[in-house]
């Protein structure tokens, strides 16, 4: 048996630099877990760790892949709170753009079931939205959040989360073609930046 992984090896552009490799299965060490992995999400910060971007350098040759989901394949020594087929998400950053990955079982959290593709991006955006709406004020139903960059993912999720904790948000994008999307996702004012942006802002609040 062979299993594949996306190798990276040297810094560049991802159609350059990335190649696929098979090799053996990794046996699991003792405390650690392989993950057979069901769904691997790509983020921006996946193809910035690829061209070298500074402060997302990471030690070569790896695979990269910030998260994804899986099921444990094999138990290492020592393990006692996973079992083959757990349903798991592997750590952050563990290269889960290989069909397996071998981490510490200490690391991987409990995946629900469901669809592969969506759990595949619960554990970056999600949390930080969350910690975005929770951590840094307290918040009250019918208060106000007003966010940038509101058509990115993280803006999605919090749009979400704060409809249903009944908190109201300004979305401000910076294309108009974006400003139904949001609406319908539930954004209750979405606005197209510009020079004028404060004023439209405590107009429509």
């Amino acid at each position: 048996m062979r299993v594949k992984a996306l190798w990276h090896e040297r810094y560049g552009e991802p159609r350059d630099v990335l190649r696929l490799v098979d090799h053996p299965p990794e046996p699991p060490g003792p405390g650690e877990v392989v993950v057979r992995m069901e769904a691997a999400a790509m983020h921006i910060a996946d193809v910035r760790t690829v061209q070298g971007t500074l402060g997302l350098m990471k030690p070569l040759p790896r695979a990269p892949g910030y998260e994804g989901v899986g099921r444990i394949a094999r138990v290492g020594a020592g393990v006692s709170a996973w079992r083959e087929g757990d349903r798991v998400f592997p750590p952050i950053a563990s290269g889960t753009f290989r069909e397996e990955v071998r981490v510490p079982a200490e690391r991987v959290l409990p995946a629900p079931e469901g669809d592969a593709a969506q759990l595949a991006f619960l554990t970056v955006n999600p949390p930080t939205a969350h910690c975005l709406l929770e951590d840094f004020v307290p918040l009250a139903a019918g208060d106000w959040l007003v966010q940038n960059c509101a058509n990115s993912n993280v803006g999605r999720y919090l749009i979400v989360l704060a409809r249903l904790r009944g908190v109201r948000t300004v979305n401000v994008v910076r294309r108009a073609e974006s400003v139904q999307e949001l609406v319908a996702l539930g954004g209750d004012v979405v606005l197209v930046d510009g020079p004028d942006l404060a004023d439209r802002v405590a107009a429509a609040t």
